[in-house]
């Protein structure tokens, strides 16, 4: 019990201390392209358990719409 506390209390102190520059990224996110801020992935965990992932968008919405999915130029 212990040791779920302190987790909790470093999770807690490291979200408050990263709170400013996410709301920074969400920003600069916002201000430079259309479409939403945060999108939802599904990761499998441990023992295949599913769940859900909030991300910070870091590509255009629709950005292969044109052309289709494309390799990265090296």
């Amino acid at each position: 019990m212990f040791r779920t506390a302190i987790d909790f209390l470093l999770a807690l102190a490291g979200v408050l201390f990263f709170l400013p520059v996410m709301l920074l990224v969400a920003l600069a996110v916002r201000l430079t392209s259309p479409g939403p801020v945060l999108y939802r992935q599904t990761r499998v965990g441990r023992h295949g358990a599913t769940f859900t992932l909030p991300k910070f968008r870091s590509i255009q919405a629709n950005a292969e719409q044109t052309t289709g999915a494309v390799w990265a130029p090296r």
